[in-house]
């Protein structure tokens, strides 16, 4: 995943929490009382399994750059053992 794949991530979900924060502000000031908590999986507020797939760290992205770091330590392991 690039850098603009993460960036469209990264802003749709700050877009999700200033659509939450403004709803919330304009509930309390109408009604006195906040907003309740919204549903997991609602449109505004995916489950984290969405939020980290969206992200690029599910199925290959993080465990890619784990097996590159560990293939990346494995010569100079070699050499410490000669």
């Amino acid at each position: 995943m690039n850098a603009w794949d993460q960036l469209k991530a990264e802003l749709k979900a700050m877009g999700r929490e200033a659509i939450k924060d403004v709803r919330g502000a304009v509930h309390e000031s109408y009604f006195g009382k906040p907003e309740h908590a919204a549903e997991i999986g609602t449109p505004l507020n995916p489950t984290a399994y969405e939020v980290t797939a969206e992200r690029g760290n599910v199925h290959g992205g993080l465990a890619e750059k784990i097996d590159e770091r560990a293939d990346n330590g494995r010569p100079h392991q070699q050499e410490r053992e000669r």
